[in-house]
């Protein structure tokens, strides 16, 4: 007798209990793979590599509640017209099933870290007292915000600053002597006698002063490269140059980098009224809008990072957190190899995302949904991509040897044996072998609990009765 008929004699939930019966595992075994010989290294580092396989590309699945009445595509996909109070207290979560790429995976540690073209030192330009420091730590500035205000206590740049002031007034002087000069000794042109004479007197006059102008503003030239040595700002130089005007005090300002980021006060080894020297870093600048992710590769695994870089495969990153990064590329391969662990570094580039931001007084902090220092694993792949079916591995049921999976339709649900070709702790991946098909809907939550509620229901209903069933 056929399922559809048979369920219609007898009800449906003895036969799915029939079915089930005989308890589910979930306990999921990888399937055997490449293995390498490593030198052990650091429990942090260890490499896992087990054949495993990851869907590289994030499908556009659509979900099916089992406490839904209608699926959105026109059908019925839930079971609750079995027997209502089995599922109200039940999690059931099903998903159409589609064909997607899929390719197996060599799984490698790394760390994401802080791209260092995205960290920037602010640094002291002088000797200086700090007045105040506007950016607390691991608060966020915007590019051009005042971060700190200094006061200059150099002694040697005051005394240089008030001698530039002095020589300036005296060019300014001799220049207009100069000029006075010149405009007498054109008057005298042209002239015998007496003003022969005294034109020769002028004309010297002239060369005396135009020597005492250049040698003045050889030292303006020579004091102005030293305060700009000392720290004064170019800006700072050219006022000085041009109005006279001596510094007292600096401003500081965060930099604008490529694309102009926020940034993240990183470090602040200093305090309000200390008194710092040339080059003292005041801050430690970062942007945390891009992370740089280093891989750690064993010599062995070498060929297939390198073969992944080169051909731009999709590399895919699993935080400790749980996020799943796909569609990264491996940018660099590191030259060298660590002479004690044969240790290669590779590298990839990891847009971060914004998770969040608060203002508390006058600072901004930002939550950042990747962690810079975070441990992360790897999986760059080994073989070119195929059409699979790929599924939570919530979706198998293991039973003596064999696996199964439950299909759900508008009569109820069948139990399917289905091949597996791998599985790991998060996924399942099956080939396109007739098993199951494109647009199936599946169970991939709540298995082992729908079958525990049906064992309890016909535990229930059956008791006195024999149907033939052997239990």
């Amino acid at each position: 007798m056929k399922t559809a008929s048979f369920t219609k004699a007898i009800g449906f939930a003895p036969l799915l209990w029939l079915f089930l019966f005989g308890g589910c595992s979930q306990q999921h075994d990888h399937e055997p793979g490449h293995s390498h010989e490593h030198k052990p290294g650091p429990a942090a580092d260890t490499h896992d590599h087990e054949q495993e396989n990851i869907l590289l590309t994030t499908p556009s699945t659509p979900l099916l509640d089992a406490h839904a009445g209608k699926h959105e595509h026109g059908y019925d996909p839930t079971c609750d017209h079995l027997e209502a109070d089995i599922f109200k207290d039940l999690e059931i979560r099903t998903q159409v099933v589609q064909a997607q790429a899929y390719a197996s995976t060599m799984k490698i540690p790394g760390v994401a870290q802080v791209d260092p073209d995205r960290k920037v030192d602010i640094s002291a330009p002088l000797a200086a007292r700090i007045v105040k420091l506007s950016a607390p730590l691991h608060a966020t500035v915007r590019p051009g915000d005042r971060v700190a205000t200094l006061e200059v206590v150099d002694p040697g740049v005051r005394q240089l600053q008030v001698q530039a002031v002095e020589i300036r007034a005296e060019l300014l002087g001799i220049k207009t002597e100069r000029n006075r000069t010149r405009t007498y000794l054109e008057a005298l042109q042209g002239q015998g006698g007496t003003a022969a004479r005294e034109h020769r007197r002028v004309e010297a006059d002239l060369k005396v002063l135009e020597a005492k102008l250049n040698s003045r503003q050889s030292s303006l030239v020579a004091m102005l490269a030293s305060l700009q040595v000392a720290g004064l700002s170019p800006a700072q130089i050219r006022a000085l140059k041009e109005k006279g005007t001596t510094v007292t005090s600096i401003a500081l300002y965060a930099p604008r980098l490529s694309g102009q980021p926020d940034l993240e006060v990183a470090l602040r080894p200093v305090h309000q009224g200390q008194t710092v020297a040339l080059g003292d870093t005041l801050y430690t600048l970062v942007a945390l809008d891009r992370l740089l992710v280093i891989g750690e590769a064993f010599e062995d695994d070498l060929p297939v990072v390198r073969r992944a870089s080169r051909e731009n495969l999709p590399v895919s990153l699993e935080f400790p957190a749980g996020q799943i990064v796909t569609g990264l590329n491996i940018f660099s391969v590191e030259g060298a190899l660590d002479g004690e662990e044969r240790i290669t570094h590779f590298f990839m580039r990891l847009d971060n995302r914004l998770a969040g931001e608060k203002t508390e007084g006058q600072a901004r902090y930002q939550d950042w949904e990747y962690r810079a220092g975070a441990r992360v694993q790897i999986r760059v792949m080994t073989a070119k991509q195929q059409e699979r079916i790929v599924l939570p591995v919530g979706a198998l049921l293991r039973e003596g040897g064999r696996q199964f999976m439950f299909r759900v339709h508008q009569g109820g649900c069948d139990r399917i044996a289905v091949r597996v070709e791998s599985v790991d702790d998060r996924q399942v991946v099956l080939p396109l072998d007739g098993g199951l098909h494109p647009g199936d809907v599946v169970i991939v939550e709540g298995t082992l609990a729908a079958h525990l509620a049906f064992e309890q229901a016909s535990k229930g209903k059956q008791v006195g009765t024999d149907h033939g069933h052997q239990h």
